[in-house]
C-alpha cells in the first residue's frame, strides 16, 4: 500500500517539480494528459504554404496549461492522504532516495516537497529544524550560533530559508573552528563586531551566503564565514571572492607556499589577500580581527647584527617552533622576505571580553620585533599599567625568556 501511494505522489511530484522550482513565479497549473488532443483548445491562425506559393490562413490549436480542465475528464489524481509519520520516515527517504538519512534531501527535491501541500511542508519543515539543532549540538555551537528567528517565523518564506540554511549546515562540515572566530569577535568590543553570542541566524544572514553554485564551490571554512561576516564589518565582509577592497585567493595543494604545505587542509586552506599569504583561511580572518583595532601595550625592536644577537635568536626559534606556540591559537603569514606569527593569548574561549594577543616578525632586512597588543579598555596611567588585565595574561601564558623580550611587561 505503502510502495503504490509512494509511487503516485512521486508521479505527482515530478509533474509540479518544474513549477516548484520558479521559486516565486509559480502558478495553478492543471493537469491536461498527452493524448486529450482536445483539451482546452484556443483557436489560433498561422499561415501554410501551399504548391501554388500562395499563403493560405488555417486553423490550429494549442493548449493552455493554466485553462480549467473540462469536466468532461478523468477527474485529476491527488496527492495520497498519508500520515506525517509515514511521510516523514518513509515517504521522504524514498524520494531522496536516501533511505536512512531523510536530512539530505537535496534542495531541489525539498523546495518542490514543500510546495505540494501544507502537510509535507509541516513534515519537511519540522525535520529540517530537528536536523539543524542536531548539527549544532554536534558541533557544540549551542552558546554560539543560533536561528530563533527563522524557527519561530510565520513567513511563508520560513521552509525555503529552513531548507537553505540545511544545505549550508549540512555542506559546511566541521563548524567547531567558527566559535573562537565568534568568540573573539565578541571580545572585540567595544570596538565593534558581534554583540552578543549567540549570533542569531535570519533571512537576511541567508542572503550573503551565495547560489547553490557559490556555495559548492568554496572550501568549507569560506562557505561557513560567508553566513556571518558581514556582521564583522564592511572590511571584514566577504564579496564573492572579495574581502574589503582585495581580493581573497584560496590556494591549492598545487599553488600552496612551501612554508604552509605539509600542513595543507582543503577544508581550511592557505589564502592570499593584500600581499600576505596566510597558513589558512581562518588565520586571515582572527589576523583581521585582532590587528589595527586593538591598543598596542609594549613593543620591541631588535637588530640581528655580528654577533647575533640574543633577542634575535629568541625571536627567530618562536617563529619556527611548530604550533601552537604557548598552547595558544597561533597564526602564521608571511609575505616576500618578512615572516609573521600571531599568537591569541586571550579572547577567543568561552566568557573572554576581550583580546590580547603576541605579534612577532622577523623582518627582511635583519630585525626581528615582538608587540602585545589588546582590546581591553584603558584604565589610566601610562604604558602597560594601563592594559593590566592584558599584561596579566601576558605574564601568565608567556615562557620567563619570551617575557623578557618585552621588558616593560617583565617589570611590573
Amino acid at each position: 500500500m505503502i510502495e503504490s501511494a509512494t509511487l503516485e505522489f512521486c508521479r505527482a511530484l515530478g509533474r509540479l517539480n518544474g513549477v516548484a522550482l520558479l521559486e516565486g513565479h509559480s502558478k495553478t497549473f492543471a493537469l491536461v494528459t498527452p493524448d486529450d488532443d482536445e483539451a482546452n483548445p484556443v483557436a489560433e491562425k498561422t499561415t501554410e504554404t501551399t504548391s501554388t506559393n500562395k499563403k493560405v490562413e488555417v486553423d490550429a490549436k494549442r493548449r493552455r496549461v493554466d485553462a480549467p480542465v473540462e469536466s468532461s475528464g478523468a477527474a485529476q489524481p491527488d496527492l495520497p492522504d498519508l500520515p506525517t509519520d509515514v511521510m516523514g520516515g518513509t515517504l521522504l527517504p524514498l524520494i531522496s532516495s536516501h533511505r536512512d538519512d531523510p536530512a539530505t534531501l537535496t534542495p531541489q527535491h525539498t523546495i518542490a516537497l514543500c510546495r505540494t501541500s501544507e502537510a509535507v511542508s509541516s513534515t519537511v519543515e519540522a525535520a529540517l529544524v530537528a536536523d539543524i539543532d542536531s548539527i549544532i549540538r554536534r558541533n557544540g555551537l549551542s552558546g554560539v550560533i543560533g536561528f530563533t528567528p527563522l524557527r519561530q517565523s510565520t513567513s511563508v518564506r520560513r521552509p525555503f530559508r529552513l531548507i537553505r540554511l540545511h544545505y549550508l549546515m549540512v555542506t559546511g562540515g566541521d563548524w567547531r573552528g567558527n566559535m573562537p572566530l565568534l568568540r573573539l569577535a565578541k571580545s572585540c568590543l567595544p570596538l565593534g563586531r558581534v554583540q552578543q553570542l549567540p549570533v542569531e541566524l535570519t533571512g537576511d544572514d541567508l542572503q550573503h551566503v551565495g547560489s547553490k553554485a557559490v556555495i559548492d564551490s568554496r572550501p568549507e571554512a569560506i562557505r561557513q564565514y560567508a553566513l556571518f561576516s558581514h556582521r564583522l564589518g564592511d572590511n571584514m565582509r566577504l564579496r564573492r571572492e572579495m574581502m574589503g577592497e582585495y581580493v581573497v585567493t584560496v590556494h591549492t595543494d598545487q599553488t600552496v607556499p612551501a612554508e604552509y604545505r605539509n600542513r595543507f587542509d582543503a577544508a581550511d586552506p592557505p589564502c592570499r589577500r593584500g600581499g600576505y599569504d596566510y597558513s589558512s583561511f581562518r588565520g586571515l580572518i582572527v589576523d583581521r580581527m585582532t590587528g589595527n583595532p586593538s591598543s598596542p601595550v609594549s613593543s620591541n625592536r631588535f637588530h640581528n647584527g655580528h654577533p647575533p644577537s640574543a633577542e634575535c635568536g629568541r625571536i627567530d626559534a618562536l617563529t619556527a617552533q611548530p604550533p601552537p606556540v604557548w598552547d595558544r591559537r597561533t597564526i602564521d603569514y608571511s609575505t616576500i622576505g618578512t615572516l609573521y606569527r600571531l599568537v591569541v593569548l586571550h579572547g577567543d574561549e568561552e566568557g573572554d571580553d576581550f583580546v590580547a594577543s603576541i605579534r612577532m616578525i622577523k623582518w627582511y632586512d635583519g630585525f626581528a620585533s615582538i608587540s602585545l597588543r589588546t582590546t581591553e579598555l584603558p584604565r589610566g596611567g601610562e604604558g602597560p599599567a594601563a592594559f593590566p588585565r592584558a599584561v596579566a595574561k601576558a605574564r601568565n601564558k608567556m615562557d620567563g625568556p619570551s617575557l623578557e623580550l618585552l621588558p616593560a611587561i617583565w617589570a611590573i
